[in-house]
């Protein structure tokens, strides 16, 4: 009984402080913008916080800092952190400590051990975590004053428009990872060293190969199911490709410069993907910032395809158009992405026609990666079964596929692009 008195008389408070917050948005203003109401209609328990971060902007000379915590609050509903592991087929996860390796084909012969004993072995999403729901006033908060402050206080970041800080310089997150509090800890450990510098692209380059420098990129580590807190990357000095994307791209976002993640999901005959931080520069241009500057990151001979995570919806991604129940291979639908292959890469389209049976909703082309075939791209069959596949990395081997069930199965002989 006193459990249901405490619930009761906390949603009381909750609803109590949500309505008191609207009564003094809506004397201030006729009303929020209809996106931003949307999200807070659907924000459940946490719509106090949400309400309690606009009061903080409410004068006048609050107005850009306003509209920066809506354009936050509009992407919401699109966003989430998932805690994944390696598990086998009984769902059982796969415990194993990579740096106890000497390399990473010793992790895959070991790996392959273990699945002749267990069956095939997979990542599974253990839970998610809805921003809506789960977003906190302070993160909200430190995201619009810091990173408003460093857009506005640095010349590197002065060049930038107000929609290009939006996308590039303001977003409290770049992928699925877990919502931490990031600017503080970055600006106080970087902002020193990059004084009298003035170009975004100067900076970025110094910060990249500061970074490093003290933290190295570790093979063995890919397969690592969830992206290690930056803590952890800083006691270590070692990553795997996402670590270090994301790590830079919170530096260099924290000290306003333009940063997003850029990916291949999977290289073509070959084991694993890779992961970069990208500084986009006023006007959009994108420049990579590699790991080891002695190698190409994306390979000509083994990069079917180049994706860049996006913060804000993008119709025409397989996340915008599928439904909640549509069951679609990683990478592909599930977060926002832009297509950048032909930015980076010699490209060619293809149509191919699917003869199945039994239509699908969608179908995609698989390269062969770590002894299977992974999913890279995907279309919709038009009414005579045509699917029409843009930007594909020439020169690479490709199989027509569908998804059934956790499984990408061929559909013909594999094809490669000329």
């Amino acid at each position: 009984m006193k459990s249901v008195s405490k619930s009761l008389f906390l949603f009381l408070a909750f609803l109590t402080i949500g309505v008191s917050v609207v009564g003094c948005l809506k004397s201030t203003r006729p009303g929020l913008p209809k996106p931003v109401q949307n999200a807070l209609n659907h924000a459940a328990l946490n719509q106090p916080s949400l309400l309690k971060s606009l009061l903080l902007y409410e004068n006048p000379e609050d107005s850009i800092k306003r509209r920066a915590l809506y354009f936050l609050i509009e992407q919401l509903p699109e966003h989430y952190t998932v805690y994944v592991s390696f598990k086998d087929s009984a769902g059982k996860p796969i415990d194993y400590d990579p740096q106890k390796f000497a390399s990473d084909d010793e992790i895959k012969s070991y790996l392959d051990s273990i699945t002749l004993i267990r069956g095939p072995l997979e990542y599974q999403a253990d839970s998610f975590k809805m921003d809506l729901q789960e977003i906190s006033y302070t993160i909200l908060a430190n995201t619009v004053d810091l990173s408003f402050e460093a857009w506005r206080n640095n010349p590197w970041s002065l060049q930038y428009s107000f929609d290009e800080y939006c996308h590039y310089i303001l977003p409290y997150r770049a992928a699925n990872e877990p919502l931490i509090n990031f600017r503080a800890h970055f600006i106080s450990l970087y902002r020193d060293s990059i004084n009298g510098l003035d170009e975004p692209e100067e900076v970025a380059s110094h910060l990249n190969r500061m970074i490093n420098k003290t933290i190295v990129f570790d093979d063995r580590l890919h397969r690592n199911p969830n992206a290690q807190h930056f803590d952890e990357l800083e006691n270590s000095h070692k990553g795997n490709s996402f670590d270090l994307a994301l790590y830079k791209t919170y530096t260099l976002r924290s000290l306003g410069i333009g940063a997003a993640i850029t990916y291949c999901p999977y290289f073509s005959d070959s084991t694993g993907g890779v992961f970069l931080a990208s500084l986009i520069l006023p006007g959009g241009k994108q420049k990579l910032l590699p790991n080891d500057t002695r190698l190409n990151p994306f390979p000509f001979n083994k990069t079917p395809k180049i994706y860049r995570r996006s913060f804000t919806r993008v119709p025409e991604s397989l996340y915008s158009i599928k439904n909640s129940s549509d069951f679609t291979p990683p990478f592909l639908g599930h977060f926002q992405y832009t297509d950048i292959t032909s930015d980076l890469l010699p490209t060619r389209d293809t149509v191919l026609q699917v003869n199945d049976e039994n239509k699908e909703k969608f179908y995609y082309l698989a390269v062969y990666n770590d002894n299977e075939w992974k999913a890279i791209d995907w279309a919709q069959p038009d009414t005579l079964g045509n699917l029409v596949f843009s930007q594909l990395g020439v020169g690479q081997r490709y199989c027509l596929a569908k998804k059934s069930n956790r499984e990408i199965i061929p559909l013909a002989s594999p094809f490669t692009i000329k």
